[in-house]
């Protein structure tokens, strides 16, 4: 991955939080994302989609740990001894290592761990596996996995296959003008445009252009709460945008 300046990942972290696309919306988690990422050479997107954080901690799941490590050039071999729903073994080995580690996570260790409902008793084969994945990769390339743990290994649910897409945050409480027009059971134009108008206006943008502009994103009136929500953001946080859009 290309260096990027301190500034510059901030600059891309602020994008991502407005950007549609990224469910995560505050900068400072993103940016704290794209640096855990750039640690173990990974693009600041691979490293959203991911990388966890459970109890403030980042987390990688198994199969990125393994994807890690296999890319670094420093495996010698990796290969299963044994792969069920009571155990997984792996042996594998670091490059210049002369004899290959056995590792091991079987059904004792889950129950000493108290690993014993939720995927544990649906897909118990499929954790045996990630959990001996992630003591191997931590055991012999410490360099390359940082220290990090998988998400169940600190209590998160993240399932078998790590979704690494930040939750998205609480939608915003309808604002009191948004509350108005929702109580109509179909908002007129000129009910609409009376709630939009002080912010329209602040953005310098006129009742005219505004609707124009959602017709031609086909949007409608119809979901009016939402819509005045999202102005108030725009109007608070950037009130020029608006305008660079509808000419854009």
């Amino acid at each position: 991955m290309n260096e990027m300046t301190l500034q510059g990942m901030k600059t891309m972290a602020e994008i991502f939080a407005r950007s549609r696309l990224v469910t995560q919306t505050d900068p400072g988690d993103l940016f704290v994302l794209m640096q855990t990422g750039a640690e173990l050479g990974m693009t600041p997107m691979m490293a959203i989609r991911s990388i966890h954080v459970i109890k403030g901690k980042p987390t990688l799941s198994a199969d990125l740990m393994h994807a890690l490590v296999r890319r670094s050039g420093l495996c010698k071999s990796w290969r299963y001894l044994d792969y069920s729903a009571t155990r997984c073994v792996i042996e594998c080995a670091r490059t210049g290592d002369i004899e290959p580690t056995v590792v091991e996570f079987n059904a004792d260790d889950a129950r000493r761990a108290g690993l014993t409902g939720g995927n544990w008793a649906k897909y118990p084969r499929d954790m045996m596996r990630a959990r001996a994945v992630a003591r191997a990769c931590r055991a012999l390339w410490p360099d390359v996995c940082a220290g990090l743990y998988t998400p169940d290994e600190l209590g998160g649910d993240a399932g078998i296959v790590f979704d690494a897409t930040p939750k998205p945050a609480p939608k915003p409480a309808p604002s009191a003008h948004a509350k108005q027009i929702e109580q109509e059971p179909r908002p007129s134009v000129a009910a609409f445009i009376a709630a939009a108008e002080p912010m329209l206006s602040a953005m310098d943008v006129s009742p005219d252009e505004f609707i124009a502009w959602l017709q031609r994103e086909g949007k409608s009136i119809e979901d009016a709460p939402r819509i005045l929500s999202w102005l108030e953001r725009q109007a608070e946080r950037e009130p020029n945008a608006l305008k660079g859009l509808i000419n854009g």
